[in-house]
């Protein structure tokens, strides 16, 4: 007789094991050169740029960086900013937090036109992703130019 206990269903542990194993279907190699890709990508797009406004924002120095930061004029700015991102966060809190609610519960004419303007900017923030990463290969670009030597 077989064991009713053993056969009837799996462990969770075994159970976890097998569906990660089922997931895993490339070789280590491949998975190794899609990371390096990607972290690549990241230092390329993120970190380098980044690093270049801190050596662009220290070039002078770190007292004439901080010296820069007690401007009356970069304090007001500072202010301002923070100003209008904590009136913004707030008004974006209530307004999604409706239109979500409005969204889910209700059916109403304009609905679908409601979704296509909260989609809208996640929108216009690929379309400048793209033409970002497209700038390099335009006319002048500089990957052009070394592509086809001209």
């Amino acid at each position: 007789m077989t064991d009713l206990a053993s056969t009837a269903m799996p462990t969770s542990r075994q159970h976890v094991e097998e569906r990660r194993a089922s997931v895993r279907t490339e070789p280590l190699g491949i998975r190794i050169a899609i990371i390096a890709i990607a972290i690549g990508f990241l230092a390329l797009f993120i970190i380098l740029p980044l690093v270049t406004v801190f050596i662009q924002a220290f070039s002078k120095g770190a007292t004439a960086y901080f010296g820069a930061l007690s401007d009356p004029d970069a304090i007001s700015a500072i202010r301002l900013t923070l100003l209008i991102a904590a009136i913004s966060v707030a008004v974006n809190l209530v307004f999604g937090v409706i239109a979500a609610w409005a969204i889910t519960k209700f059916e109403f004419p304009g609905k679908t036109f409601l979704i296509t303007l909260i989609d809208l900017p996640f929108f216009r923030f690929a379309c400048r992703l793209r033409s970002r990463f497209c700038a390099p290969f335009r006319r002048a670009g500089h990957l052009r130019l070394l592509a086809h030597g001209e």
